[in-house]
């Protein structure tokens, strides 16, 4: 009998599987910093920056007028981590990650 497993663990288990090897790493080396307490903005912008699409979709949703009401031009993807925070920018990343590794599947 195959034990089920949920939440992130079987969605990166799912990608691993599939033809989005890079894609998991990504999101696993996301998770890994956005929840270490002593990680800086470059080092996560660092593991954004792997991958040009979801790093043009953060700084989207960065400039959007959610996050961005002054409408400010937010260019470089630290600037987009200090407006959106951490926890927002691990939340954003491993939702338009999965959303796209799945569509394209």
């Amino acid at each position: 009998m195959q034990l089920q497993c949920y939440g992130l663990p079987a969605w990166l288990e799912r990608l691993n599987d599939s033809d989005l090897p890079a894609l998991a790493a990504v999101v696993v080396d996301l998770q890994r910093v956005a929840e270490n307490d002593s990680a800086s903005v470059q080092q996560l912008a660092d593991v954004l920056l792997r991958d040009a699409s979801l790093t043009a979709k953060v700084l989207r949703v960065a400039n959007s007028v959610y996050y961005n009401p002054a409408q400010e031009d937010i260019r470089t993807i630290t600037r987009a981590i200090v407006l959106i925070g951490f926890e927002n920018i691990r939340l954003i990343s491993l939702s338009v990650s999965l959303i796209d590794g799945l569509l394209s599947r």
